[in-house]
């Protein structure tokens, strides 16, 4: 069978290809033709189904990813990550290098000698939590909403 050049398909692909074959309607040799994928990449997804699932399941469905990578120092970003969630809720104005300070600083406190708050680590770090920067208004934080009304 002649297929195509190498290429990596988004996880939603092989899950959607992954349900076609459950379904049964047609056989798998003619789903791997219709996708221009090998047999045996077919047969791949299929043995890794379960993991493929879970990996979509703990991603935005809306994003094209094609891999998920956990990140190196994972205790290092559910700190820096429940932190900033607080920081946020308290409308304190946070960036970039207010971030990587302090993911430095709860890595130094886990012993993680290693890790570095490198600009890469800071925007998979953004990508990983879905975080986009926006300007927080300071004065509708101090607005008493009861005399306002």
């Amino acid at each position: 069978m002649s297929v195509g050049k190498y290429q990596s398909l988004p996880l939603a692909k092989k899950i959607e290809i992954i349900r076609e074959v459950e379904l049964g309607e047609i056989s798998k040799s003619d789903i791997a033709k219709k996708h221009n994928l090998p047999l045996s990449t077919l047969s791949t997804f299929l043995k890794n189904k379960a993991d493929l699932e879970e990996k979509y399941s703990n991603i935005d469905a809306n994003k094209k990813r094609k891999r998920v990578k956990k990140p190196g120092f994972p205790e290092v970003d559910e700190a820096v990550t429940l932190w900033f969630s607080e920081a946020r809720s308290r409308n304190i104005n946070l960036d970039g290098s207010i971030i990587k300070a302090k993911a430095v600083d709860f890595a130094k406190s886990l012993d993680k000698s290693e890790f570095k708050a490198s600009n890469g680590w800071f925007n998979r770090w953004k990508d990983r939590n879905d975080i986009i920067f926006q300007n927080l208004c300071d004065e509708s934080a101090s607005v008493n909403l009861e005399s306002a009304e």
